[in-house]
Order: structure tokens, then C-alpha cells, then sequence
């Protein structure tokens, strides 16, 4: 995430959702609007993450999506739950 957002001009708006976690392992969505050429882009993925037993990072996908415009999250997204 923070590598998408450093292509950008500026301090970026940045969204991070309620973690999903089960044992080990957690998903966290992400959300964020760059300027880019003078341009905003809206970026917005999740990560996928393993943790060992000390509670550090051992594995770690993310998938994303990139659109031209701003884009704001939909009211209630990236609140944790499960419909």
C-alpha cells in the first residue's frame, strides 16, 4: 500500500478498514485517493496476512485496483463485518 501511494504528489487520503481476523491469519481493505500528474487516482485493495507466534508478518498478498478519479468509499465499507 504504502508503495502505491508514494507514486503519488502530496500526502495521500488514505482508508484502512476493520481487520478480519481468524488464528493467524487477518485481511485488512485499504482505500486511498493520489494525485498523480495533478490528476487524483483512487487505489483500494485488501492485504492478506500471516502472523508466527511472536505476532510478526511471515506472509503477506495484497490485491488492488487502480481507477482515474476520486473516489470515496461507500458509507459502512470497511466495517469489519460479514453479510
Amino acid at each position: 500500500m504504502r508503495r502505491a501511494f508514494a507514486l503519488g504528489e502530496g500526502a495521500p487520503e488514505v482508508w484502512v478498514g476493520d481487520p478480519l481476523v481468524s488464528g493467524d491469519r487477518a485481511s485488512v481493505e485499504w482505500w486511498g485517493v493520489i494525485a498523480m500528474n495533478g490528476e487524483p487516482h483512487t487505489f483500494a485493495g485488501t492485504a492478506w496476512i500471516r502472523f508466527d507466534e511472536q505476532g510478526l508478518v511471515i506472509e503477506e498478498h495484497d490485491y488492488w485496483h487502480a481507477a482515474p478519479g476520486r473516489i470515496e468509499p461507500w458509507p459502512g465499507w470497511g466495517a469489519g463485518s460479514v453479510a
